[in-house]
């Protein structure tokens, strides 16, 4: 890894940061573009966390035991589970939406969960994004995709 890569690196570590404030959850989401009707409160009650880099991208997750396949299968769930579902991610700047993925991921897979899977939209640029980044298509719902991340 080149000098700027690792400094890109340690700042992008150093600015990525898990929400617990519900004023910032608010704040963070109202660029949002994937979701932006799920309450900010459900976003931070666990089993869900939200993280940011420096409010230039977004990413909010879910663990669940089963793979959702709608907003509403998600949202209407009540157990946890062993299943990281990363349901909304979006950026302002390109390029910082892959990095906060690959971030979040990171710290999700230092946990062990058993899977790492999407809860996509249903569109081209949501499919380009995850084949563009390494996922496969686990498999395809009425109104979202779910992708899964190794």
């Amino acid at each position: 890894m080149n000098l700027q890569k690792m400094k890109q690196k340690n700042w992008i570590l150093q600015m990525l940061k898990k929400l617990i404030n519900l004023d910032e959850v608010t704040k963070l989401i109202k660029d949002d573009p994937v979701r932006p009707d799920i309450d900010p409160r459900w976003r931070i009650t666990p089993p869900r966390e939200v993280y940011t880099i420096d409010g230039i991208a977004g990413l909010c997750v879910a663990f669940t035991n089963s793979i959702p396949i709608s907003e509403m299968d998600l949202v209407g769930r009540l157990h946890t589970g062993n299943i990281a579902v990363f349901y909304t991610v979006w950026s302002k700047e390109k390029g910082m939406g892959r990095k906060i993925l690959f971030e979040v991921l990171d710290i999700m897979k230092k946990r062990n969960y058993s899977k790492y899977i999407t809860l996509s939209p249903k569109t081209e640029m949501a499919k380009r994004f995850h084949f563009g980044n390494g996922a496969t298509l686990l498999q395809e719902n009425h109104e979202s995709y779910n992708f899964e991340y190794k």
